[in-house]
């Protein structure tokens, strides 16, 4: 009976970590953004952060986006720095989402 109070209260225990985690994280997201025919990514202020230079973009999951520049696939960073080269024919973003 103790053993099972204490893991239920172990458990409340990191719920609730888990919870505080995302509700105060800083809101970092960026928001795919289309000017003409280049997409980019803008913040919620609808400010452009990352420029409007690709074919292509996809949301922001973990840090990471997928992008499609001249046919071939890769990933940016949330600063628009490359993470993973842009060079693949097709590219599968984090979530298990498949696109050829």
């Amino acid at each position: 009976m103790k053993n099972d109070f204490l893991f239920f209260l172990k458990l409340i225990t990191i719920f609730l970590v888990v919870i505080s985690f995302f509700s105060f994280a800083p809101d970092e997201t960026l928001y795919p953004y289309r000017k003409k025919n280049k997409w980019g990514y803008c913040d919620k202020e609808k400010k452009i952060i990352i420029k409007c230079k690709y074919q292509e973009t996809f949301p922001f999951i973990n840090g990471i986006a997928r992008v499609k520049q001249k046919n071939k696939y890769g990933f940016l960073d949330l600063k628009g720095n490359v993470a993973i080269l842009i060079i693949y024919e097709s590219a599968s973003d984090f979530n298990g989402t498949y696109d050829c």
